[in-house]
């Protein structure tokens, strides 16, 4: 378990180390912890209404599972993979600008694996960019993400007719609610 815990904490301190802003990293858990715990009922409910409406026939135990079961697997692909390989793009700029030939062109690939651009952000557009830029792709990845795992459980005669637009549908709901929840908190600090 502590080689488990390591490791976790490990993946977080180098996601969260070449973010070049005050403090932030470019996990909404490290943004805000009330923002991630609101998101993640957000994501789970609106889901789960959704799929429920779907699936009206299933029982509610049961669409309730395959909701959180479907997030947890696409959270760690989508919102843990993506992020740490965004980093690592960050962490070759940062190793690049060590080199005084490179040094202006590691700062706009440390930018663009930067995920929050604040005050001492050299390239503050740039590090927009690419937040949106994750942001989208982290959509993608969820849809397929989550199709791929509602076809194995179609396989076994649960939840039949569920289509990859139905997943673009599910997560379009979830993504526009948190884009919602964002805008609230931003303007609301």
């Amino acid at each position: 378990m502590t080689i488990i815990t390591s490791a976790i904490t490990l993946l977080l301190i180098l996601i969260a180390a070449p973010a070049y802003a005050d403090g932030g990293g470019p996990i909404l858990l490290l943004v805000s912890f009330f923002l991630f715990v609101v998101g993640q009922v957000w994501i789970v409910l609106s889901e789960f209404i959704y799929m429920k409406l779907l699936h009206w026939r299933e029982r509610t135990e049961a669409v309730l599972k395959i909701v959180v079961s479907m997030n947890l697997i696409s959270m760690l692909i989508g919102g843990l993979a993506l992020p740490f390989m965004l980093a690592l793009v960050g962490l070759a700029g940062v190793f690049m600008m060590e080199n005084p030939s490179l040094r202006a062109l590691g700062g706009y690939i440390f930018a663009a694996g930067t995920w929050i651009g604040g005050d001492n952000s050299p390239h503050p557009t740039l590090a927009l960019i690419s937040a949106v830029v994750g942001f989208v792709g982290t959509y993608f990845i969820t849809v397929y993400v989550e199709w791929w795992y509602l076809k194995r459980q179609t396989q076994k005669g649960l939840f039949p007719h569920t289509s990859l637009m139905h997943c673009y549908c599910i997560n379009a709901t979830s993504y526009s609610g948190l884009v919602a929840l964002m805008c609230v908190w931003y303007f609301a600090t």
